[in-house]
């Protein structure tokens, strides 16, 4: 039989009564590695990288090297360029649906929550009833059968992740103005 001695390393508290609660070297990698990833999807188009779409023969399926650092895809485009610019998309995509989300969903959530009443629970079953909506069936569906034109499919995303999005928004906007709306100084 074979017996294992575990040791766990404990910190001991300080004169506060507290342990080190510090954030490890993981996270901070990370973060460091997202923010690097949107700063060159930020400014892609000012920065040195190859085009997305751009097809190098004789390069198919090859690993990370000097010219190109994540390797290339089986068609022969550089995959760094393509997530950078893939990151891009995903950028543009993500702020301008959450602006359009929060404006909306934000507006519904104030008139809900200040009138109260029939206007609260006409506005509350229009947003409860938005959440029962499976996000990635939607978008998938509108996705594909609405236009296979790239440029379009990008509003309608927009518009998707904003019409999804608006729900959560408004109900919090609501409790908030509930709750705000009875303090003294309103």
């Amino acid at each position: 039989m074979i017996k294992l001695k575990i040791r766990i390393r404990t910190k001991e508290p300080d004169e506060t009564g507290r342990t080190d609660n510090s954030l490890g070297l993981m996270f901070w990698a990370a973060v460091s590695f997202l923010a690097v990833l949107i700063f060159c999807a930020i400014f892609a188009d000012v920065l040195p990288f190859k085009n997305p779409n751009q097809t190098f023969k004789g390069f198919n399926k090859n690993g990370p090297s000097g010219s190109f650092l994540l390797g290339n895809d089986g068609v022969g485009r550089d995959i760094l360029s393509r997530v950078i610019y893939g990151a891009q998309t995903s950028l543009v995509i993500a702020v301008v649906g959450t602006c359009i989300a929060l404006i909306i969903g934000g507006s519904i959530g104030l008139a809900a929550g200040y009138y109260r009443g029939k206007v609260d629970r006409l506005l509350t079953v229009m947003l409860n009833t938005t959440l029962i909506i499976p996000p990635l069936i939607l978008f998938i569906s509108l996705i594909l059968f609405l236009d296979p034109e790239a440029e379009r499919r990008m509003f309608i995303l927009i518009f998707t992740f904003a019409l999804l999005s608006i729900a959560p928004i408004g109900r919090v906007v609501r409790a908030n103005t509930m709750a705000w709306s009875e303090r003294e100084f309103v």
